[in-house]
């Protein structure tokens, strides 16, 4: 997730640098906007994978 931060920063540095945007609203942006919208993004990635594992877990008890 680091890398896709990095990324992000990256174009929104570019972004500031084209509208003379504050490197600190960069920031603000990266650290409070961008962090909440991977954590949610890989969140519900992250809770679907272990409820899948969880399904599997309970199959191979049963057939065992």
């Amino acid at each position: 997730m680091s890398e896709t931060k990095a990324r992000l920063r990256h174009v929104l540095e570019a972004l500031a640098d084209k509208y003379s945007i504050a490197a600190k609203d960069v920031s603000y942006a990266i650290d409070g906007y961008a962090d909440d919208m991977l954590s949610d993004l890989v969140f519900g990635i992250e809770r679907d994978l272990e409820h899948e594992a969880e399904r599997e877990a309970s199959l191979s008890s049963n057939s065992s």
